[in-house]
């Protein structure tokens, strides 16, 4: 989705470094994610020898998924910000919206 933003939003040069910015925060923030569940989860089923690594793996998984709504909430109002700028009367800015909107089903 936000690749297609930056197709769509490439005029606009601070948009498209915000953008290039949310994708490399985003890649690096998956990558880290998984490796950091990958090494928990390793180190809770085999053995484990710091079990309040494994206690807190409740906690990991709360943080993981409130950051992942709030990068799904990011990438969903980046395009809302601009469209609310257009010249354009309000009830089609409305329609613009709900479709940039629909990313979020």
């Amino acid at each position: 989705m936000i690749l297609l933003y930056h197709r769509i939003f490439a005029v606009n040069r601070t948009l498209k470094w915000i953008i290039w910015g949310a994708i490399t925060f985003l890649v690096l923030f998956y990558v880290a994610e998984t490796c950091v569940a990958l090494a928990v989860e390793m180190q809770c089923t085999h053995a484990p020898p710091y079990p309040s690594l494994c206690s807190d793996l409740w906690k990991n998984t709360i943080t993981q998924v409130v950051l992942n709504v709030l990068t799904d909430l990011a990438v969903l109002l980046l395009p809302i910000t601009k469209v609310l700028n257009l010249h354009m009367p309000l009830r089609r800015k409305i329609g613009v919206s709900a479709i940039f909107a629909t990313g979020a089903l």
